[in-house]
């Protein structure tokens, strides 16, 4: 009775011993996780808007026995390898420290989501439509390219012309509108040449559309092509 006792006990020694083996790097891939999902988070390059990771793998650290090289890690370095695109899987190195010296290096594979609160327009919005405030709204959208030119501010977006048709719900990029139109194809525009007190003012006609601060060919009285940036008066300026 006693050697059976003796070896229930043996047992469940052995049992209890495994178990908390298995616990450890499990635990030890919790913290991992945490850290490195953190780290992604926090990086500079999202600028204001949030980022989400999902389907962070983290497989290299089960090979070579890398998760006993990183026990008892007290900091560990993201580098992005490549691009990083959103919704797809990216890769990275992790660097795994302990005393600011390098215990092992993996790479790891992960997907992230952007969001930002970004200017939607509320309907379609068609080519050369003049935005007015009941048009778009401030949403907070997922972001299908780190690099999108969108706006955040409804002050932006407001007395704005379409260039581009943007349908209802979709945020509204840069170069999909542009500042009211004033000066047109065939006005007649002032040129005005300016250097220091000096300004000489002539006249010319407009070969293409143009806004504040666009720059647009115009021909001057006696046929020669010139180029000038529309300003708040319609009027072209040109290099003197």
């Amino acid at each position: 009775m006693i050697k059976f006792l003796s070896f229930i006990l043996t047992v469940l020694f052995v049992v209890s011993g495994a178990s908390y083996a298995a616990a450890a790097p499990s635990a030890a891939s919790d913290l991992i996780y945490d850290k490195v999902t953190a780290l992604v988070k926090s990086d500079s390059r999202w600028g204001d808007a949030s980022v989400e990771v999902s389907d962070l793998d983290l497989s290299a650290l089960d090979s070579g026995g890398k998760q006993v090289a990183v026990r008892g890690f007290d900091a560990v370095k993201v580098r992005f390898l490549g691009q990083v695109r959103p919704g797809k899987r990216f890769t990275m190195r992790l660097v795994f420290l302990k005393d600011d010296k390098v215990l092992t290096k993996v790479l790891a594979t992960a997907r992230i989501s952007v969001f930002k609160d970004v200017v939607v327009a509320m309907r379609s919005l068609r080519i050369r439509d003049k935005i007015g405030a009941g048009d778009v709204r401030i949403e907070r959208m997922q972001l299908r390219d780190l690099d999108a030119a969108v706006f955040v501010s409804l002050d932006d977006v407001v007395g704005m012309r379409v260039r581009r048709p943007v349908r209802a719900g979709a945020y509204v990029k840069r170069d999909y509108i542009q500042p009211e139109t004033l000066v047109r194809r065939g006005d007649k525009v002032i040129v005005v040449a300016e250097s220091g007190i000096l300004k000489i003012r002539s006249r010319a006609r407009a070969l293409e559309d143009g806004y504040p601060g666009s720059v647009v060919e115009a021909r001057t009285v006696g046929g020669k092509i010139v180029f000038g940036t529309v300003n708040e008066k319609g009027e072209l300026a040109v290099a003197f």
